[in-house]
């Protein structure tokens, strides 16, 4: 049903959402678009800390979650390097508690992030652990930038950074006849 949602929501967000309008006395079709893909300026970027979201039974407070437009799109789980019983796989077993209990703000999810400050790994909202990988790139073409043990700041500057979110093929509308699903681009370049 999450992933139903998910997938619905995503056709809205490349295709645009379809509307009726009266114009010279005449009903008229047309789509919004959610966001404007040629200039991410336009749009409204937000990264909020420790958003409480209520769910049906309980109330969860993801680390990060970064608005566009007011649409919670990622979602970052980040657990804390000195704590040595909490690794990256933690940020991922918490974000499937969250899927859980506030099921709702997955709806909108195009991506989540999972860090314990050393590795910090990508991955959508299907993904099993497998799936989520390293990003190793900001520019596409140099890989571990920032050097070792700097995975998060090259995952944020290199996807999560409004000229370059935008423009990934689990977002980016799909221009190619008939295609309608989406997949995050392979770990460590551009789509």
């Amino acid at each position: 049903m999450l992933l139903s949602a998910n997938r619905h929501f995503h056709r809205l967000l490349v295709g645009g959402v379809p509307v009726q309008y009266q114009k010279d006395g005449e009903t008229r079709g047309d789509f919004v678009r959610l966001i404007d893909w040629t200039t991410p300026a336009h749009n409204n970027w937000l990264a909020v800390n420790q958003f409480s979201i209520k769910g049906p039974h309980h109330t969860r407070r993801p680390d990060i979650i970064l608005f566009v437009n007011g649409l919670p799109l990622v979602l970052l789980e980040l657990k804390n390097p000195a704590d040595l019983n909490a690794d990256v796989w933690k940020a991922y077993d918490q974000i499937q508690t969250h899927k859980e209990q506030i099921p709702d703000v997955f709806q909108t999810n195009e991506m989540l992030v999972i860090s314990d400050g050393t590795e910090a790994l990508l991955g959508s909202l299907s993904a099993d652990p497998e799936r989520f990988m390293a990003w190793r790139t900001i520019d596409g073409v140099t890989l571990d930038p920032l050097g070792e043990f700097n995975e998060l700041q090259t995952l944020v500057r290199g996807v999560l950074a409004p000229a370059y979110l935008l423009d990934y093929g689990a977002m980016r509308p799909d221009t190619r006849r008939g295609a309608t699903g989406s997949s995050l681009p392979q770990a460590g370049g551009r789509a």
